[in-house]
C-alpha cells in the first residue's frame, strides 16, 4: 500500500514539474547618468558589476526569465517583473527588479559603470554576485549565494547567510 502511494506521488511530482517547465525570457536595457554610489538588490538571480574605462554613464542590462504551466503563464510572469532604477538623495542610484515573490521569476543584472563609481552595495538572495574592477568600497550581502571579486581593492564587507 505504501509503495502505491509513493509511486503516485513520484508520478504526480514529475507531471507537475513538466507542466511548469515553460520558460519565457526578455531583456531590458537602461542607460543612466554616472553616480558615485550604486545600490543593487536582486532576488532569484545574479548581479555582475564591472568597471569600464570607455563609459561615461551606467549601463544596466537585465535578463528576466519567467516560468509557468504554459507559454502564456511564463510570459505573464516575466512581464510582471519590472526593472526599477531610482535616483536617491546625493550621488546614489538604486537598481532592482520588482516582482511578487510568489511569481516564478529569475532576474540576472549586468551593470557596467564608469571609473568615477566608487561604492557598490549589492544584495542578492538565491544567486551570485560578481564584481570586476577596483572600487573604494564593496559591500556584499548574500543569502544562499556566492560571490566572486576580480581586480578589486579598497574596503570590502561581505555578509553570507
Amino acid at each position: 500500500m505504501h509503495f502505491r502511494k509513493l509511486a503516485y506521488l513520484v508520478v504526480l511530482s514529475f507531471a507537475v514539474s513538466c507542466l511548469s517547465s515553460h520558460r519565457y525570457s526578455r531583456k531590458v536595457h537602461r542607460n543612466i547618468p554616472s553616480v558615485k554610489v550604486i545600490l543593487i538588490d536582486v532576488v532569484n538571480g545574479s548581479i555582475d558589476v564591472r568597471k569600464s574605462v570607455e563609459l561615461n554613464e551606467i549601463v544596466v542590462n537585465a535578463e528576466i526569465v519567467g516560468w509557468g504551466f504554459s507559454d502564456e503563464d511564463a510570459k505573464r510572469n516575466a512581464e510582471k517583473a519590472k526593472l526599477t532604477v531610482m535616483r536617491l538623495k546625493g550621488d546614489t542610484v538604486y537598481i532592482t527588479v520588482d516582482f511578487d515573490r510568489d511569481t516564478k521569476v529569475k532576474a540576472d543584472l549586468s551593470v557596467a559603470v564608469p571609473i568615477g563609481t566608487e561604492v557598490v552595495s549589492a544584495k542578492c538572495v538565491n544567486g551570485t554576485i560578481k564584481t570586476v574592477g577596483h572600487f573604494d568600497m564593496i559591500d556584499l550581502d548574500l543569502v544562499n549565494g556566492s560571490a566572486k571579486l576580480d581586480g578589486g581593492g579598497g574596503n570590502l564587507k561581505v555578509s553570507v547567510v
